[in-house]
């Protein structure tokens, strides 16, 4: 086990770069997740690390090895592909074993080290059969076991579970998880899906257009974005935007949006929202943040809507409306929710509000703020390589 380090790694094909210059740095024991949109470069940094690309410019390092010019065999890292790449003539046991005997382990350590891996990922009954024989789930447990006994200072999972439906999907994530509980190898995990990347990370890095959006725990950058882009992409179902402007009201700072919604500013974000009082801004509200009002609310940052469309998910209903010809979402309660084509007053919680500057996409932040009224609201500045999201 070991932690990885990319200083300044870059990918180009010709002219194209597809991966712009980065740092990251994964820890050791670390389950790092990298997430993003297809094409967006997290593959690629996975391969480089592997040794399955080459470098076009900076450091790969594991431990203490600098490993850019390594084979991949000599980097000790195992790879969990999307196919599974299982030999198709051999059985479960050949597949777990395929490779260890370079390694000069004799027929005794081997047996040893695929029944225990086995045993890990409960397939001892599957020892016999071949992957055809297997269903997707079985196979995937097997091109893990395969990964386990080499015993590397990192596991490498691309993609795993997209062949997956949806309820072995879920059940997969938990045994990653528990497994990587039992055997906390280094964990670097490619996926483009915002649920996996939420449940399965200890930590996240949102990746678009070959750069680092956002670095942090999942809970910290789901509740706070930098960029509009990890606002929209983190979360499900994804943040409503509205376009409209800052104005000053009797009651402190009001955001009036272009289809006439008007929310109030709460106080704790008075002063660093100021200074972008009259400019054209964008704000974000998470489904969660909309409810449905009480009869006894005040028309204070409410609005009167017509229920499009319901979608009862058991434990919560998504409720469907527009806003001024916006799509918006909320989430409901479903002791609560209207039906398709009713009116309903619905509330917006606008402590959980995020306001951003459209022509740079940077979510304005409340940092740096002093007292006695100066302050140093800014949006986010572009970093090059990587924002640390910290608690």
């Amino acid at each position: 086990m070991a932690p990885v380090t990319l200083t300044q790694i870059s990918k180009s094909f010709g002219a194209v770069e597809t991966v712009h210059p980065l740092d990251l740095e994964v820890k050791d024991h670390e389950f790092l997740v990298l997430v993003g949109p297809s094409g967006c470069g997290k593959s690629t940094i996975l391969r480089m690390i592997a040794g399955l690309e080459t470098v076009s410019g900076g450091e790969v390092r594991i431990g203490d090895r600098v490993v850019n010019t390594l084979s991949p065999g000599a980097r000790d890292v195992a790879m969990v592909f999307q196919n599974y790449a299982l030999y198709p003539h051999m059985n479960v046991a050949r597949n777990i074993a395929f490779g260890l005997r370079r390694r000069g382990m004799t027929r005794a350590q081997v047996d040893e080290a695929v029944l225990e891996a086995a045993r890990l990922l409960e397939i001892e009954p599957l020892l016999g059969r071949r992957p055809s024989a297997l269903s997707g789930g079985q196979r995937q447990r097997v091109a893990m076991g395969r990964a386990i006994v080499r015993k590397p200072k990192v596991f490498l999972f691309d993609e795993p579970l997209s062949n997956l439906d949806a309820k072995l999907r879920a059940q997969m994530r938990v045994e990653i998880k528990k497994l990587h509980q039992k055997v906390p190898t280094t964990t670097v995990y490619v996926t483009h899906d915002q649920v996996e990347a939420m449940t399965m990370a200890d930590r996240l890095v949102v990746m678009n257009n070959g750069r680092i959006e956002q670095v942090g725990r999942p809970m910290d950058v789901y509740a706070h974005p930098r960029t509009r882009f990890v606002a929209e992409f983190i979360g499900s179902p994804a943040m409503n935007f509205w376009d409209g402007r800052l104005e000053a009201g009797s009651k402190g700072l009001v955001f009036v949006a272009h289809s006439g919604l008007r929310l109030s500013v709460p106080a704790s974000r008075q002063v660093a929202y100021r200074p972008h009082l009259g400019r054209p801004m964008t704000l974000g509200l998470r489904p969660e943040a909309i409810s449905v009002a009480p009869d006894h609310t005040d028309a204070r940052d409410t609005e009167m809507v017509t229920i499009k469309l319901v979608e009862p998910l058991g434990v919560e209903t998504l409720a469907f409306f527009d806003v001024g010809g916006v799509e918006s979402c909320a989430r409901l309660d479903p002791a609560h929710t209207p039906r398709a084509g009713d009116s309903a007053r619905l509330t917006f919680d606008t402590a959980m509000m995020h306001l951003i500057a459209p022509d740079t996409g940077e979510v304005v932040t409340c940092e740096g703020r002093a007292t006695g009224g100066a302050s140093a609201p800014r949006t986010h500045e572009h970093v090059s390589h990587q924002r640390e999201t910290t608690p």
